[in-house]
């Protein structure tokens, strides 16, 4: 069956988009077929959010990680003085 398609689309010289599940079969002249993955306006919007999500994380990790580190120095030391002056 893929065979009589690939020959029908090969004498007309254009794409041919043949749907699956997520993606669409693209049939060309070189190559019999090319799976390209369908991206619908959707997915690309989530996509853009998911990014804009993940990259505002990590700058929020990065400033928590910042915190720590000008914090706990201060802590030690107050447990240090705390703890010397308990002897």
């Amino acid at each position: 069956m893929w065979i009589k398609i690939k020959q029908k689309f090969e004498k007309k010289n254009y794409f041919a988009g043949l749907r699956f599940k997520n993606c669409v079969m693209k049939l060309t002249k070189t190559k019999p077929a090319i799976i390209i993955p369908k991206i619908t306006q959707e997915y690309s919007i989530a996509k853009l959010i998911y990014k804009h999500l993940k990259f505002s994380f990590f700058i929020l990790a990065m400033l928590i990680l910042l915190l720590i580190y000008k914090i706990t120095p201060t802590i030690l030391t107050t447990y240090r003085i705390g703890y010397s002056l308990r002897l």
